[in-house]
């Protein structure tokens, strides 16, 4: 029964290579779909409001699951979510996820204690 108690503690959560190895697989595209998102509205000189809206025409998801994705306010990312994002960031990220993956802290240390 101690096991199911402790099921959804922070130190349990840690010991679940599937919830982590999911997690960081997340994290890795948040870093990705926010740093496209923004190079694309600087460019675009857009509001994020306009960005979520035309950003939501061309992947399929509503402007509101866009900014929740993008300012993290989900804890788990839903399937069908995920599938739309991310072939939308292989498509639109070329360039940019490079650049992202070398200027992040996150994806360096990741990098680095692997």
């Amino acid at each position: 029964m101690s096991q199911g108690s402790n099921r959804f503690s922070s130190s349990s959560r840690s010991t679940t290579g599937k919830r982590s190895e999911h997690d960081d697989e997340t994290a890795m595209y948040w870093v990705e779909f926010t740093a496209i998102f923004d190079q694309r509205r600087k460019k675009g000189n857009r509001s994020p409001t306009q960005m979520y809206n035309i950003l939501s025409d061309e992947i399929g998801l509503s402007p509101g699951t866009l900014a929740s994705f993008y300012h993290h306010r989900t804890k788990s990312r839903k399937t069908t979510t995920m599938n739309k994002i991310i072939p939308w960031i292989e498509r639109e990220g070329k360039g940019v996820v490079s650049f992202a993956s070398s200027n992040s802290s996150i994806i360096n240390n990741e990098v680095s204690n692997s």
